[in-house]
């Protein structure tokens, strides 16, 4: 499903977060400070997609009666699921570093 374009600046910022989660990872070699840039960084973003984007975009789509979904913003569900996993590689990260 695409992205709508009201979720690809957050699409981005998460892919940016993965590529440099993926690329320390792959290094094998971090501590826990460059993990916790990263997990500050997804927080961050966390919080903006709640409060900036999801809930204004929501309001905005539960006004125009033509959605086949009102409460489903369109990519929605891909930009949550790349946040989960987002979450997931720092866990398992600080888990390692522990």
């Amino acid at each position: 499903m695409p992205i709508s374009k009201e979720l690809e600046p957050i699409h981005e910022q998460i892919t940016v977060v993965l590529d440099g989660l993926n690329n320390l990872e792959q290094s094998g070699k971090f501590n826990e400070d460059d993990v916790r840039h990263w997990q500050n960084k997804l927080h961050h973003i966390d919080e903006r997609y709640r409060e900036g984007y999801i809930e204004p975009v929501r309001q905005h789509q539960n006004q125009n009666s033509l959605l086949k979904d009102p409460y489903e913003i369109p990519g929605e569900a891909e930009v949550t699921e790349e946040l989960n996993r987002a979450h997931e590689i720092v866990r398992k990260m600080l888990e390692r570093i522990a």
